[in-house]
């Protein structure tokens, strides 16, 4: 099934642009031509798990088309890992072949010569392996997803995009959005639609200054990007004119919708955004508002209502989930761990709450600066307050410290008089000391708020 949808795609949409860098297009006739290509190579190997080990760019998009059309397994890693952790991953997942990115483009590598230490048979019914992207651990967590729940959770997505002014859902994906085990994936290949690649690994949020010109080019009507790379590129003007956009499609940092909402209905476009993880895959709840429409800031602040065929509640505070799409499990060295569950419920890291049938999200173990304070929590109460702030990232460094970094239209922020209206705020903070320093909020290659670099600098800056 996964093979011929692929093969209407690549027909259907030959002469589309599909892929987008600084430099070049390519169509989806230049991508397929090149995964048809590796599939070839990718048949004749004796071994059901193939690792695809590349940056964000066509090549990764090539690389996964391959594993598909060749009916193999995917295991989806990225470079930034390093050499160790991949090779750990490898051993565990009993993948010798890894398909990786040369400057002459994509290479097949054989990196284990004997394979007899795998222990117990990934089941014939998984789809892919990724890796958890909210793992803190020395080693992500291999997550196990069956060829049923990618489907699944590819029709919910197509069944909830309704036609946006009579016309088909077309796609534009700024930047690739979270993991390579993405569940928008297919969605855009099957809208027509196109992924943008920075090829800033340093500075992703580059290419996001050139948003206009591309809505002019390629007329999507919808736009997949990160709530904080949507926040700066409206504030930064680098979107100010709606051309063919209807909505934009964002993840779960709610404390930055009130601000981008009013952005939006001056342009007339309509804000989309939900809760999904890679444990689950997306999506798990939603809400659109449309342009215009006055939202109470609560219903603003969440994440969407949970979507039909989701079971939802809380367990010792934390979000957990009972869905068809939940993955076969994590996968270790000696078997197949299916998590922290409770029943058919499985747990999630999320703190939250769930209220109307609306979900909220507080943070995980790593946000949580008090014993009901988190980070969001102060994040919200400074964009509200302080007027010129136009991002904020409140990072636990320890159990003693709290590391505040704020993006400002100006550099005048009274420092000491913030500290002392967040310590009133939130008086269990007192035994804290809070560092601030006004920055630019830094990103990963994910569009993600990049927390290791907010510690670092914190550090050097001592």
């Amino acid at each position: 099934m996964h093979k011929l949808i692929l093969s209407i795609v690549a027909k259907l949409y030959a002469n589309r642009v599909l892929a987008i860098t600084p430099t070049k297009r390519f169509t989806y006739g230049d991508i397929f031509s090149s995964a048809y290509e590796l599939a070839q190579s990718l048949k004749q190997l004796k071994t059901d798990t193939v690792a695809l080990n590349t940056y964000n760019s066509p090549n990764h998009l090539i690389g996964k088309i391959a594993i598909i059309l060749s009916q193999k397994i995917g295991l989806y890693l990225h470079p930034a890992l390093g050499q160790d952790k991949i090779m750990a991953i490898l051993e565990q997942t009993h993948t010798p072949w890894v398909i990786e990115e040369t400057d002459r483009g994509l290479r097949l590598k054989r990196y284990l010569q004997s394979t007899s230490t795998y222990i117990k048979k990934i089941p014939s019914k998984t789809f892919s392996l990724n890796l958890s992207s909210g793992t803190t651990g020395l080693l992500p967590k291999i997550i196990l997803h069956s060829k049923l729940s990618w489907w699944i959770s590819t029709w919910r997505i197509i069944r909830y995009q309704k036609r946006l002014d009579n016309k088909p859902v077309r796609l534009l994906c700024l930047p690739p959005l979270a993991t390579a085990g993405s569940i928008t994936f297919l969605p855009i290949l099957l809208s027509g639609g196109a992924y943008v690649f920075t090829g800033h690994q340093d500075n992703p949020s580059n290419e996001l200054q050139h948003l206009q010109e591309l809505i002019y080019e390629l007329q999507p009507t919808q736009v997949y990007i990160t709530p904080r790379q949507l926040n700066k590129a409206l504030n930064q003007g680098w979107w100010s004119k709606p051309g063919s956009v209807k909505r934009v499609s964002c993840g779960t940092e709610p404390l930055l919708l009130p601000t981008v909402k009013k952005v939006l209905d001056d342009l007339g476009v309509e804000l989309s955004t939900g809760y999904g993880m890679v444990e689950c895959l997306p999506p798990l709840s939603s809400m659109v508002i449309p342009p215009g429409k006055d939202v109470p800031e609560g219903i603003l602040s969440s994440a969407g209502k949970i979507l039909p065929g989701v079971g939802m509640k809380l367990i010792e505070g934390r979000l957990a989930i009972s869905s068809s799409t939940t993955m076969l499990g994590y996968l270790s060295n000696s078997h197949i761990d299916k998590g922290d569950r409770y029943r058919r419920f499985f747990i999630t890291q999320d703190y939250g709450r769930i209220k109307d049938n609306y979900v909220y999200i507080f943070g995980r173990d790593v946000d949580k600066l008090g014993r009901t304070t988190f980070s969001r929590n102060v994040e919200e109460f400074i964009l509200k307050n302080i007027s010129n702030v136009i991002d904020v990232a409140v990072v636990k460094k320890d159990e003693k410290e709290i590391i505040l970094a704020l993006e400002t239209k100006q550099d005048i922020v009274l420092k000491q008089k913030l500290i002392e209206q967040i310590l009133r705020q939130f008086p269990e903070l007192k035994d804290k000391r809070i560092a601030l320093k006004i920055t630019n909020i830094p990103l990963k290659f994910t569009g993600k708020l990049d927390r290791k670099t907010i510690l670092e600098d914190s550090t050097s800056d001592k």
